[in-house]
């Protein structure tokens, strides 16, 4: 377990070359463990990264901030937010920062919507509640901070309106009262084959059945009042097997095990780069 962790984290940190001038400056993280964290958490800090954590729960949401070294944001302010209606202990976390090179200011938030648990428990009312919850967040810090101009909403969406017929969750344009901007949308508009499915029982190795799902989301909300940030282009990372790592899938039907590739997650990432205008 130890060496998966260890190779999970790195294979993270390939996504972030420090001598390229170009790092990731902000990454949302769902479903922490701690055996995960004792081994990334130390990784992306000699990295130059902040770590902020959701604590008090089994798994949960970390911010890494890139606050250290050159084109390093300023961080201004950062915390934890519970939802008012969960049974999973599910909120937000939001750090708002300012770029590197500007007065700029950029409210990034990670979360982990409820998850769906069966017909019994859908969470699909619940996760309606919590998006508004963090839109309504997102507007009162925009409306409070003046230098801040983009809120940026990321993290395991759960969201499921997306297939033909009927789907579990209403669209999300009609839950979410302004105008959200889907990163992955607005860079892929036209490209065959790219699905953007970040949950994928075809190509995840970890995976079985046939649930394919958009389940993770990067969404961006710019100020009309100032400038602009732009989603310029969007990738799926994690997608391949880490190198010499096998582990005993259970079949819950047959109650069989077969040895399967270890992948880095269960879901695929999503880095997202963008650009910013006065």
């Amino acid at each position: 377990a130890s060496a998966r962790m260890k190779a999970m984290a790195r294979n993270l940190l390939r996504q972030h070359d420090p001598q390229n001038n170009n790092p990731l400056l902000a990454i949302g993280f769902q479903e922490v463990i701690n055996e995960l964290a004792v081994h990334l958490f130390p990784l992306l800090k000699n990295q130059g990264y902040q770590i902020f954590r959701q604590e008090g729960a089994p798994y949960g949401c970390a911010i890494a901030l890139y606050t250290t070294g050159d084109n390093a944001c300023t961080l201004l302010d950062v915390s934890w937010q519970p939802y008012s209606d969960t049974v999973m202990a599910r909120g937000f976390l939001y750090a708002r920062f300012q770029l590197p090179f500007s007065g700029t200011q950029v409210l990034f938030t990670t979360t982990h919507l409820e998850s769906w648990c069966g017909k019994e428990y859908t969470g699909a009312p619940q996760r309606v509640k919590q998006l508004k919850q963090l839109e309504a967040f997102c507007s009162h810090q925009l409306e409070t901070y003046s230098p801040l101009q983009t809120s940026i909403i990321t993290g395991d969406l759960n969201w499921d309106d997306e297939r033909r017929g009927a789907t579990t969750d209403a669209p999300m344009a009609n839950v979410l009262t302004d105008a959200w901007i889907d990163s992955w949308l607005s860079t892929k508009t036209g490209t065959r084959g790219e699905t953007g499915y970040t949950y994928d029982s075809k190509l995840n190795p970890m995976l079985g059945g046939n649930l394919r799902r958009r389940f993770d989301r990067c969404l961006v909300r710019n100020s009309t009042a100032q400038g602009t940030v732009e989603s310029t282009s969007t990738k799926l990372v994690g997608m391949e097997p880490l190198v010499g790592l096998y582990w005993d899938k259970l079949n819950t039907y047959t109650r069989q095990t077969r040895e399967v590739p270890t992948a880095p997650s269960d879901h695929f990432g999503l880095i997202v780069q963008m650009n910013t205008t006065a």
